[in-house]
């Protein structure tokens, strides 16, 4: 009978995500004697950028790596957040919170504020994204707790340098690495039951109560898709880094921007059936000036799914959606799960069920974010019909969320810079006069003032992150 002392969880893959699965799961399965073997696809990994938002702080705790350590050694690039830039307007949506302490009133009272005064922004009371309009940056320090959720940031990470590190903390937690080209050898001959007996590598097969697939779908390969990214990066000089991302609306798409090292980075999403390569490479050399171009194929969006005694989940490939909320979001989901339920009941149906469930409720959170997402990009009319974006422009409120894998912060900022903006006011701020709120905004805004001044230009604080090591 299997107890808790001798649980065994495989994980097959290979990549910058792989790895951190790898690491979450041998982090968070210590406490209960849950033995976790990786095993490593052999490829070598293409130089590009892995895009994780303000989820990367929490992981690297759980992970036990000092978040300075992966900046430092990755010559990472810090995001604030996403700067939009449209046809007719340009507007920031960060990743921190709205004034300096959690209190969704207080976003309630400068929208209420930004209806009379259409000069007013309300990124004006956000740290981050004044910060970054600044090219600001500086990480909160440790006796400054009330300046964690104002000042949160994602890091732009270099694929090559990142996984290296990723698997020698996953090998320093205990996981046990096999590199070659392993097969999943089934129990029954219908593979779409996909019951693993165990995987086969030169030889030997390898069993366990648990199979992660993070390069795989429903244990086959994936189909060919006629979805591709393409891309190129370009060396800029350190006065000209900015700690953010970029998202510009061009007539055929959204083009990313992104920075890591004094390397520029340069992501556009396509279908090849309605946009071509030729097209695609000329709108990525008109804004980077590179003909280095590489096109990689695109993953649909797939959010993880448990059968039987196997997880499949595809992390390998890209999709656009990552931009806005990165596989990291799903990896710690499914650690933080397995870690609260796996122990006690492995491989149960109702487990899987309920597994399941959960991950569809996350997955139509991200639609969401990223529906509204994509409508801004050609500024669109249907924007106010999107189920937030109606449910904001009447009441000024967000859907209730059990998961806020999406910040309500980014929520605010995407709908106000799209010119959403509600018809109610708040109950609670219909007791508050328009002089009271100036009053308490006036004071918030010098002091903010006073944080950013005091903060180092982003160049000066890149230069002494990686020459402090």
């Amino acid at each position: 009978m299997t107890t808790k002392q001798d649980l065994h969880i495989a994980l097959i893959g290979s990549g910058f995500d792989f790895y951190a699965q790898c690491a979450l799961l041998a982090a968070e399965l210590q406490p209960f004697s849950v033995r976790i073997s990786a095993f490593e696809s052999v490829r070598e990994q293409p130089d590009k950028v892995e895009i994780v938002g303000p989820e990367i702080a929490p992981f690297c705790q759980q992970i036990e790596l000092a978040l300075k350590t992966l900046m430092q050694q990755t010559k990472a690039g810090v995001s604030l957040g996403m700067q939009y830039q449209l046809t007719e307007k340009s507007f920031f949506v960060p990743y921190a919170d709205y004034g300096l302490g959690p209190n969704e009133e207080f976003v309630q009272g400068v929208v209420k504020l930004a209806k009379q005064h259409q000069d007013l922004s309300i990124n004006q009371f956000n740290l981050a994204a004044r910060a970054a309009s600044n090219a600001r940056f500086a990480v909160p320090p440790a006796n400054r707790t009330e300046l964690k959720n104002s000042l949160k940031f994602g890091l732009n990470l270099p694929t090559k340098s990142a996984t290296t590190l990723l698997k020698q903390q996953a090998e320093k937690l205990g996981v046990n690495f096999f590199q070659g080209e392993a097969a999943l050898s089934y129990c029954t001959s219908n593979d779409s039951q996909k019951q693993l007996d165990g995987v086969l590598l030169d030889g030997q097969l390898h069993s366990a109560d648990l199979y992660l697939l993070c390069n795989q779908v429903n244990g086959k390969k994936e189909s060919k898709s006629t979805w591709c990214v393409a891309s190129a990066c370009t060396t800029i000089e350190t006065s000209a880094m900015r700690p953010y991302r970029q998202c510009i609306a061009t007539e055929l798409g959204w083009l990313y921007q992104s920075l890591y090292g004094d390397q520029l980075c340069y992501q556009f999403y396509f279908d090849k059936s309605s946009v071509s390569e030729i097209d695609a490479a000329q709108l990525i050399k008109q804004h980077s000036g590179s003909d280095n171009i590489r096109f990689d194929s695109c993953s649909q969006t797939q959010f993880p799914h448990w059968q039987n005694n196997v997880i499949s989940f595809n992390v390998r490939q890209q999709n656009e959606q990552q931009q806005c909320v990165s596989n990291l979001v799903w990896l710690m989901q499914i650690s933080d799960f397995l870690s609260s339920h796996f122990p006690a009941s492995p491989n149960t149906l109702s487990l899987a069920a309920c597994f399941n469930q959960h991950m569809q409720n996350i997955a139509r959170e991200i639609e969401q974010y990223y529906a509204l997402h994509k409508l801004a990009e050609v500024n669109s009319s249907k924007i106010r019909s999107h189920a937030v974006a109606g449910l904001y422009a009447r009441c000024g409120r967000l859907p209730q969320s059990d998961y806020d894998v999406v910040s309500s912060s980014r929520w605010h900022a995407l709908l106000a810079g799209l010119g959403i903006q509600p018809e109610l006011d708040s109950l609670y701020l219909q007791h508050v006069s328009l002089e009271q709120l100036i009053q308490k905004l006036q004071h918030l805004d010098k002091i903010m003032q006073g944080i950013v001044a005091g903060m180092p230009d982003y160049a000066a604080f890149y230069q002494q992150l990686t020459h402090s090591q």
